[in-house]
């Protein structure tokens, strides 16, 4: 797997298919393999270039608390070092955070910008129900498959976990052989709470598509009504019936609404 040294971490990364560059933020504790062949599918459309964001997977896991700025600027430095000077940029949840610092701060650097499932952070956020962020994010005396499990059952729909058990199990297992270091959760979790774009959201000028599942529990689906409304001329599409990770449970319907937007755009 190729690495790239970025600001003070080694970036892990890998680049799928051909054409126009496609940058792809994962989210918090996710790595690039959790696309689960997303990248790979957006690869027969586009340069796809997925990585793991600092504290995951084999990149550099610094014993700091991260910022959203800090993790945007990893991803400029990134496709300096690959040698993309512009992209279109897509990122799904703490990816999506990290997408909207980049059009803010970076605009030159955007052609289009994609924010799967997430929000603009602050106090205006629309917060998950209390159980469901326990579930995700407190991991204190749980075994590595209890904790991989709580995470995967409010990312998922319980319908989609009924229908791809083996699926869900291949989460499993990846989830307790990959642990995320408890030091590098909390940087992460800080990034994530000290973000709140909502005041500099109608600044971004790059065309915009927002999506996310209707049945999300993790970043309840009306803060992308919220994005949509702050970013000019941004275009809003919801997959009925389907969770935080959207990429998994509409991974095709998923893909032909962004190919759609970005061929449309003539950027």
């Amino acid at each position: 797997m190729p690495v790239a040294r970025v600001n003070d971490i080694d970036i892990a990364y890998q680049i799928t298919g051909a054409g126009e560059p496609l940058v792809m933020i994962m989210g918090i504790t996710g790595s690039k393999w959790h696309w689960l062949g997303f990248d790979r599918r957006l690869g027969r459309e586009f340069l796809a270039v997925s990585f793991d964001n600092r504290g995951v997977g084999e990149t550099t896991a610094p014993e700091a608390l991260y910022t959203i700025p800090q993790m945007a600027d990893d991803t400029i430095g990134l496709l300096d070092a690959i040698g993309i000077d512009r992209a279109h940029v897509f990122g799904v949840s703490m990816g999506g955070m990290i997408a909207q610092e980049i059009a803010l701060s970076r605009p030159e650097r955007v052609k289009t910008l994609i924010l799967g499932c997430t929000n603009f952070g602050g106090t205006a956020q629309i917060l998950p129900a209390g159980e469901v962020y326990e579930r995700a994010f407190i991991i204190a005396g749980k075994s590595a498959e209890q904790a991989t499990r709580d995470i995967l059952s409010v990312n998922l729909t319980p319908a989609f976990m009924k229908k791809r058990p083996d699926g869900v199990e291949e989460l499993v297992r990846y989830g307790m052989e990959h642990r995320m270091k408890k030091h590098a959760l909390a940087g992460q979790l800080a990034a994530v709470t000290m973000h709140d774009t909502a005041s500099r959201l109608p600044a971004i000028t790059a065309p915009t598509l927002v999506l996310a599942g209707d049945a999300d529990e993790l970043i309840p689906p009306q803060n992308s009504v919220e994005i949509s409304g702050l970013i000019p001329q941004a275009r809003i599409t919801f997959f009925p019936g389907v969770g935080h990770m959207f990429w998994i449970e509409a991974q095709e319907e998923a893909a032909f609404q962004i190919t759609r937007f970005i061929q449309g755009q003539g950027v």
